[in-house]
C-alpha cells in the first residue's frame, strides 16, 4: 500500500541496473603537500606521513548511489568498505612497494576496479636489507670477537693464576727447605746440629746392621776452650769454633760422612764403613789439620795453638745394641785422651 495505491514488485523481474562508473584519482597528498597524480608515487626515505589519496566516480547519473572500497596490496589483503567516502588515508607506510586499488559499485554486487596505483616508499639506510645484513654480520663478528677475547682473557688469568700458584709453591718449598736446614744445622758453624746427628746415627746404625759393615764415630773437643774464652773473649771464641768447624768439614771428605757440632766446643764425625784402625788414622788426620791451622791459644798448657783431643769408637752394629753405645764408647775414649795429656787421639 502507498499513497498512490497498491504497489506490486516481482523480484525476478527487477529493472536493469547500470554498470558501476569508472574511477579516477583526484589528488594525492603527503603530510598536506600535493603530489603528482600521473604515474607511480615515489616517496623518499624518511617521508613524513600520513598519505592521503582522493578518488571519484566518473558519473553524474546515480551519483548518490555510488559506494566505494579500497585496499593497499603489500599492506593488507582485505578490501576496506568505506561507503560513499572518497578518501583513503594511510597514517603509516613501512618501506616497500605497494599497489593502491579502489573499486566502485551501484548495487553492492557488481564492482568496477580502477587500474592499480604503484606506490614506493624508499627505505632509510638502516632499513635496507644489505645494511641490515652487514650490520648483522658485524654484530656477529663482535660477539665472536668478544667470546674469543673473553676466552683468551680467562686463559691468561688461568695461566697467571697457575704461575702465581707455582711461584708460591716454589717459595714455600724453598722456605721449608730453609727451615729444615735451619732445624738441622748449627747457626754458628754451619755444620749439622745435634738433632741432625742423632737422626743420622740412628739411620746409619740400622743400615750398617743390615749390611754387617762397621760404623765409626769420632768425638773431638777443643783443648782448654774455657780458658781461651776467658783470655780472649767470647767473640774470639766464636771465631775459633767456626775455624775448627771448617777443619772438621774439610776432613769429612766423603758424601756419606757427617760432620756435626755436638755442643759447646765438641764436634763429632760419623763415618760409615770405617773400622777401628781406619778411624784412628782419620782422627789423627783431623788432629794434625787443626794444629796446622795455627790458631793462637795463649792460655793452653799443651801447645801455643788451638788443639783437639779426639775419642774414636768403631763397631759393626747389630739390632740387639743401641746406637748410643757407640757414642758412649767414643766419649769414654775422649775422656782417656784428655786424661793422657790432651792434643791426642784415643
Amino acid at each position: 500500500a502507498s499513497l498512490k495505491g497498491l504497489v506490486q514488485v516481482d523480484p525476478t523481474q527487477l529493472p536493469a541496473v547500470p554498470q558501476p562508473p569508472s574511477l579516477r584519482v583526484d589528488a594525492i597528498r603527503l603530510a598536506g603537500q600535493l603530489l603528482p597524480t600521473e604515474g607511480a608515487v615515489d616517496l623518499p626515505p624518511g617521508a613524513v606521513l600520513p598519505l592521503s589519496i582522493r578518488y571519484a566516480a566518473a558519473t553524474v547519473l546515480h551519483a548518490e548511489r555510488v559506494r566505494f572500497r579500497y585496499k593497499m596490496d603489500g599492506l593488507s589483503a582485505n578490501w576496506a568498505e568505506v561507503g560513499s567516502s572518497r578518501e583513503a588515508i594511510f597514517p603509516v607506510l613501512p618501506p616497500g612497494n605497494y599497489q593502491f586499488r579502489v573499486a566502485s559499485t551501484l548495487d553492492g554486487l557488481n564492482w568496477r576496479e580502477s587500474d592499480p596505483l604503484p606506490i614506493t616508499v624508499q627505505a632509510e639506510l638502516h632499513q635496507k636489507l644489505g645494511f641490515q645484513l652487514v650490520a648483522g654480520l658485524l654484530a656477529l663478528l663482535a660477539v665472536v670477537g668478544a667470546f674469543f677475547w673473553r676466552t683468551r682473557l680467562m686463559r691468561q688469568r688461568t695461566a697467571d693464576m697457575e704461575r702465581l700458584v707455582a711461584e708460591k709453591t716454589e717459595a714455600l718449598r724453598l722456605a721449608n727447605e730453609h727451615l729444615q736446614r735451619l732445624s738441622f744445622s748449627d747457626a754458628l758453624t754451619g755444620l749439622a746440629n745435634r738433632r741432625r746427628f742423632d737422626e743420622q746415627l740412628d739411620t746409619e746404625w740400622r743400615r750398617m746392621a743390615r749390611e754387617r759393615t762397621p760404623l765409626a764415630l769420632l768425638l773431638a773437643d777443643v783443648d782448654f776452650f774455657k780458658a781461651y774464652n776467658d783470655n780472649l773473649g767470647h767473640g774470639a771464641g766464636d771465631a775459633c769454633l767456626a775455624s775448627v768447624a771448617e777443619v772438621v768439614r774439610q776432613t769429612a771428605s766423603r758424601a756419606s760422612d757427617l760432620a756435626a757440632r755436638y755442643g759447646g766446643e765438641e764436634f763429632v764425625l760419623l763415618i760409615p764403613g770405617l773400622d777401628a784402625a781406619g778411624a784412628l788414622a782419620y782422627a789423627e788426620r783431623l788432629r794434625l789439620a787443626c794444629e796446622a791451622r795455627a790458631l793462637p791459644h795463649p792460655a793452653s798448657s799443651v801447645a801455643p795453638v788451638v788443639t783437639l783431643s779426639v775419642g774414636v769408637a768403631s763397631c759393626i752394629p747389630d739390632n740387639d745394641t743401641k746406637p748410643e753405645s757407640l757414642f758412649a764408647a767414643a766419649d769414654a775414649a775422649l775422656y782417656r785422651a784428655k786424661q793422657g795429656g790432651r792434643n791426642r787421639v784415643a
